[in-house]
């Protein structure tokens, strides 16, 4: 028998010629020499496609033609299997019978078979057109899973036999036209990625029972992303799923990051635990880019449009009504319009703003106006704050419906803004199971070490590269057919990075020639993995290859059919081919959107265009944007504008045509950015648009106006020295230019005012303001410049000249026709500054009450915090103290959910002194004592003095001498100056404690000097009855100065000034009693 099968194999079996010893191919008639047939038994899975009526369509054409319509049947059905790594065992009359799982078995086979059998569904339903065929070509499709015998035919050919294979045979034969019918195992492996209809039994010939069906409706969302294996991920997996499991369990937010080199698998580790996520789960998925509009929030816009269901074309109309239905939803209805106004801002639902209109900052710097110096700081982003406060509602309501995953994609490329967003969610989120997942690189952590830092739920996790088995495993796993020795080339050249390895094996999977003649042959790896890209993208038709270049014009990755004609025709079916090639993937959030499946192939694809296709190809975008929706898309616009003058500078550096419309778009872009507190933004865009922008000397005003702004910017983002520069390049450039000078002197005004200390120089800058301002005839720029100049006098302690500017501001903004009830809600708070120390308080109050009605009547928080603050100070003064203490407790919700720290402390500290004035000293103490720790954080200088000294009295009233003694004699609290008013009323409070009387009317003397240089007659007055309450009217100048100081305070209605000494006596006798 041995002898018998030896001789056998010594003979060619194509043309019984003998063989030499070791050959692989006849050397007669070139076959390949069969093997030896060793069969295995295996687990794979079989399809059966088969044509709808090819037997009454053969009677009906030539038989030439019925051989071309069958023909490119065949040719469509393999392109499909190939391009999903199935193998057509065999071709007989009008049906292909192929097989996944040979020769290697993959987990995913049966989904592949699905998805294969969908594919030839749709593809062959378009055939007909394209042969011109009078009546449509249908298929009717059999899959099945089981175990079969598998082995070589006599000339190589891939033999599979048994029940299983009859089974599929039995599936294709019941199924209907266009339908897809799969057995039990097939079902039971796929059910959680693919949509089915109800089971059906079938009688099938050859089996003893009915066999039960399921027709295929359609892959799940993310079904078609799973093709390829996770390897060596399960850790990392383990502890994204740990860390959820933390989030179900506490309630609590958890912060979790993934890191590392681009390629290496962090989207595709996100993706599995996405996954295998329970129905309930709210999963909300954003990416990062600094390209497009409202940068900053641009990732959590898309999860709230997806959320809500509007595409980013939608009308902010459209947007608005969906939004609020949502919300309506899930928020309690006293909250609704707030959080709608909050979260609304991510999907640019605010005001529209004119060039002159305030920007959101401002109201914070002006909101400062308890701080006696006016002090203006850096302009803190509650934008932010208000944001999360929002989000945080919204997530909440989201949240009893079950947990909540948040997925921010590209984290390293988000706007510090954002970043500071996410630490907060994790930090003051209370019983919401939230999970936020950010990806990015390892350049995160380069601008931000602190990353997660001081946040007891948050995880970094580093992926590193795959070790060399495992890099082997997913090289044999993605590229199916390669052998081993190519693999390990693979492992070396990628160096274990997941992608890299893909996107190689996807390269070696095109067709050889030595692959059709099964000749021995080695893979030349290309020496990187943008060659890779490069030689797959050359492999692709004409057509698909053409449109994937065409498409990396798009900056973010990602576009519509909408924005695809723009540069090319949107053929789906093109579309489909770049799906099938892993180049392209449908954005399972946004229907209709497609996106690179990987920034590096966009990249690839981009380079791969001449410039003066891309200089065209840019401009096609810009234009069309420009045509379909003017104005909605000036970030867009600006980059497009940018990419194609930048071309156009290279091919001819002197037309300046193109790079003269760039300079203007991008300068539009950074002034919408700058109206969005977009700060950081705002700078990119203006400094980019310098670049274009010419030699220096060439520079005019709309070069001087982009310095302007960036000078604006740099002020907000707290770069006083660079925003210093920037303004006097400014105002150096633009020459006469009336607009540059009130905008860029206002600026340096307050910034030799705060930041230089240089009042006079302050005044000079102002002058020039103002009158560059009164010349333009323009109420937004007069007034906001009038709002900054009226501290200058202020701080000088003229009073009478704060007050005439803060007037004038007022009247401005109520002047003028379009409303500007910003300016004039600012105006009215700014007096009661001016009058609080010199005036009726009463006036104070009614101030107050309508800058309050202007703030709630704008939404604008800030506004309303700032005009509580000062109400509740008013009726403090005027001893109103059950209405004061709802309205700064008000003040400090407000501020506190802003996050705006500085004016939070302020409104703590009137709530404590309130509190002490109620005799609730607990509650007095604990709120003083977190101002003190706020302002400790800040590094504050101003407020912290005044803060330690109220502390000490309410400390002193608790008949704590030495706690008080110890605050006093700390020196981080008390500010270095030449009046340092603060520490001496300390001083002389502890001293009249400690029963030292000569040291307390020494101090409470010399705060009354200070007072009568300021000349404030009400803050005289005070001084003067403290001192005589105390120690008698001799030592205030003698009974007629005392009862005129008492007068001067009714008048005033300081009532709280008068029942001052009382609460002196009684902290200074509980000192004494402690004393004692």
């Amino acid at each position: 028998m041995l002898g018998r099968m030896q001789e056998s194999l010594g003979t060619c079996a194509r043309c019984g010629e003998p063989l030499p010893a070791d050959a692989r191919f006849c050397p007669n008639c070139g076959a390949p020499v069969a093997a030896l047939s060793t069969e295995e038994r295996k687990v794979v899975t079989v399809m059966f496609a088969d044509l709808v009526g090819s037997t009454k369509l053969s009677t009906r054409l030539d038989p030439e033609r019925f051989r071309q319509v069958t023909a490119t049947f065949f040719g469509a059905v393999s392109e499909e299997l190939e391009s999903l790594r199935g193998r057509a065992e065999k071709f007989v009359g009008d049906a292909v019978m192929a097989v996944w799982g040979v020769p290697h078995a993959h987990e995913d086979d049966a989904l592949r078979a699905v998805r294969a059998g969908l594919s030839i569904r749709d593809r062959v339903s378009r055939l007909a057109s394209s042969l011109g065929l009078p009546t449509p070509l249908r298929v009717h499709v059999g899959i099945n899973t089981g175990p079969v015998a598998t082995g070589s035919g006599p000339i190589d050919q891939l033999l599979v036999t048994g029940p299983a294979v009859n089974l599929a045979a039995r599936l294709q034969e019941a199924a209907q036209p266009d339908q897809i019918l799969v057995g039990e195992t097939t079902w039971r492996l796929t059910r959680e990625a693919v949509e089915y209809g109800e089971e059906r039994s079938i009688p099938a010939e050859g089996f003893y029972d009915d066999i039960v069906a399921w027709p295929v409706v359609s892959l799940s969302p993310r079904s078609t992303r799973r093709t390829i294996p996770l390897v060596n991920r399960r850790r990392e997996l383990s502890l994204l799923a740990d860390a959820f499991e933390r989030v179900k369990e506490t309630s609590r937010p958890h912060l979790f990051t993934v890191l590392g080199e681009a390629g290496i698998g962090k989207s595709r580790l996100v993706d599995e635990l996405l996954a295998g996520l329970p129905d309930e789960v709210k999963v909300l998925t954003g990416r990062a880019s600094p390209f497009g509009e409202e940068v900053t929030f641009a990732p959590i816009g898309e999860m709230i449009r997806c959320e809500i269901g509007v595409s980013d074309g939608a009308s902010p109309k459209e947007t608005l009504e969906a939004l609020r239905r949502s919300v309506e939803a899930v928020v309690d209805p006293g909250e609704v319009d707030q959080t709608l106004s909050r979260v609304g801002l991510t999907v640019g639902i605010e005001p529209d703003a004119g060039d002159g209109i305030a920007e959101d900052e401002w109201s914070m710097v002006l909101g400062r106006l308890q701080a006696h110096l006016g002090s203006e700081g850096g302009g803190r982003p509650y934008r932010v704050a208000e944001i999360r406060a929002g989000l945080l509602a919204y997530l909440q309501g989201l949240s009893a419906r079950g947990p909540v995953v948040m997925v921010f994609e590209n984290v390293h490329e988000a706007q510090p803004a954002l970043l500071d967003l996410i630490e907060g969610m994790i930090g003051r989120g209370r019983r919401l199971p939230l999970l936020v997942v950010c990806v990015g690189r390892d350049d995160l952590l380069d601008h931000r070490s602190g990353w997660g830092g001081g946040l007891s739920d948050a995880i970094t996790l580093r992926l590193e590269p795959l070790g060399s088995k495992e890099a082997r495993e997913l090289a044999l796993a993605a590229g199916e057919q390669i052998d081993e020795e190519t693999a390990d080339r693979i492992v070396v050249q990628t160096g274990g990075n997941p992608f890299f390895i893909v996107e190689t094996t996807g390269m070696l999977m095109q067709e050889h020639p030595e692959h059709v003649s099964g000749a021995r042959h080695s893979h030349l790896l290309p020496p990187t993995v943008q060659a890779v890209v490069a030689s797959r993208i050359d492999h692709l038709p004409d057509e698909a290859r053409d449109m994937v270049r065409k498409a990396s014009v798009f900056s973010r990755s990602s576009f519509d059919l909408s924005d695809l004609a723009l540069v090319t025709e949107p053929n789906v079916e093109t579309l489909r081919v770049l799906e099938d090639e892993e180049l392209l993937v449908r954005d399972e959030l946004r229907p209709g959107v497609w996106r690179f499946r990987h920034e590096m192939l966009r990249d690839v694809a981009y380079e791969s265009l001449a410039k003066r296709d891309r200089l065209r190809l840019h401009l096609q975008v810009a234009d069309g944007l420009e045509r379909k929706e003017p104005g909605r898309w000036p970030g867009v616009v600006a980059w497009h504008l940018e990419q194609a003058a930048r071309m156009s500078l290279d091919l001819d550096p002197e037309d300046r045509t193109l790079p003269n419309r760039a300079v203007e778009a991008l300068a539009r872009a950074g002034d919408v950015a700058r109206r969005r507190t977009e700060s950081r933004k705002a700078l990119d865009l203006y400094e980019r648009a310098l670049s274009l922008a010419g030699p220096e000397d060439t520079w005019g005003e709309r070069e001087a106006k982009i310095l302007t702004f960036m000078g604006e910017a740099r002020y907000w983002l707290g770069d006083y020295r660079s925003a210093v520069t920037t303004l006097t390049k400014a105002l150096a450039v633009g020459g006469d230019d009336t607009w540059v000078q009130a905008h860029a002197c206002r600026f340096l005004g307050d910034l030799a005012l705060n930041f230089e200390a240089d009042p006079d120089r302050a005044t000079q800058f102002f002058d020039k303001a103002l009158a560059a301002a009164r010349s333009r005839d323009d109420p937004w720029t007069l007034a906001r410049t009038l709002l900054m100049a009226g501290w200058a006098p202020y701080w000088r302690t003229d009073l009478v000249s704060a007050r005439a500017m803060f007037e004038e501001a007022l009247a401005t903004a109520r002047a003028n026709p379009h409303e500007d009830r910003w300016a004039e809600a600012r105006a009215l708070i700014a007096l009661t500054s001016c009058i609080s120390p010199v005036g009726d308080e009463e006036e104070c109050l009614r101030l107050a009450e309508q800058a309050l009605e202007l703030g709630e009547a704008m939404g604008d928080a800030f506004t309303t915090g700032v005009a509580r603050e000062s109400l509740g100070n008013s009726q403090r003064r005027t001893w109103q103290l059950d209405l004061a203490l709802p309205n700064l407790r008000e003040a400090t919700r407000i501020f506190r959910d802003l996050d705006a720290r500085w004016e939070l402390a302020s409104a703590l500290g009137e709530v404590g002194e309130v509190h002490r004035l109620r005799q609730e000293l607990p509650e007095a103490e604990r709120n003083l004592r977190e101002a003190l720790d706020l302002c400790r954080k800040l590094g504050e200088r101003s407020l912290i003095a005044w803060t330690a000294a109220q502390l000490i009295r309410v400390i002193l009233a608790m008949g704590e001498p030495a706690a008080a003694e110890r605050i006093l004699d700390d020196p981080s609290v008390w500010v270095e100056s030449a009046e340092p008013t603060d520490l001496i009323l300390a001083e002389a409070t502890v001293a009249f404690a400690k029963g030292d009387r000569d040291r307390a009317l020494e101090r409470y003397t010399r705060l009354l000097e200070a007072s009568r240089r300021t000349g404030w007659r009400n803050a005289v007055a005070a001084r003067v009855w403290m001192i005589g309450s105390l120690f008698g009217s001799d030592a205030a100048g003698g009974e007629a100065a005392v009862e005129e100081a008492r007068a001067t305070l009714e008048a005033a209605h300081w009532i709280h000034a008068i029942k001052e000494p009382e609460f002196a006596r009684r902290e200074g006798a509980q000192g004494a009693a402690a004393l004692a």
